[in-house]
């Protein structure tokens, strides 16, 4: 048997073979391995998300009771993830707006912050991402859901709009 060893960003794998393996079929071989440790070490750094608050632990214990799996994932399972971190958060980064961030959030609310503030329907799917961002920086609760999850992101909204009216 020919043993096959490639070490690739510090991981040494080793592979055995029947048969001796073709130039072109190493070269397949290492981009599959190559392909499988970078979706390893995105996975790794994904599940080392730390626990933000009282509904990361409820997600814990239902993925490690199996009921997650017989249940599966749903928007509400995440908005009530959201909700629990919410009402309940382990940290709090910041009680004070930048001015910078005031800036960028006033501009939000003319071009349509106040219309969700007052519910009426809006589109806001490119803010999406800057109110997640800074959601994430002032009050520690990252969000993982569906830019179309209206009820999470209207209650960002009121948060973040607390947060600049004391700032």
């Amino acid at each position: 048997m020919a043993k096959r060893r490639k070490k690739i960003e510090g991981v040494v794998e080793t592979f055995e073979v029947k048969t001796p393996l073709t130039k072109k079929q190493i070269e397949e071989l290492d981009d599959v391995i190559e392909g499988t440790l970078e979706t390893f070490e995105v996975k790794q750094v994904i599940e080392k998300k730390s626990i933000e608050g009282l509904g990361d632990v409820i997600e814990k214990v239902t993925k490690a009771t199996g009921i997650k799996a017989i249940v599966g994932e749903c928007d509400g399972c995440n908005e009530r993830k959201f909700l629990l971190n919410r009402i309940f958060p382990f940290k709090r980064v910041s009680k004070q707006m930048t001015s910078e961030h005031k800036e960028e959030f006033e501009v939000f609310l003319s071009e349509c912050g106040n219309r969700v503030l007052e519910n009426r329907i809006t589109d806001i799917t490119n803010w999406v991402p800057f109110l997640n961002g800074l959601y994430s920086e002032y009050f520690g609760i990252t969000i993982e859901v569906c830019e179309s999850c209206s009820n999470i992101h209207k209650a960002i909204i009121r948060d973040l709009n607390k947060l600049f009216q004391n700032s």
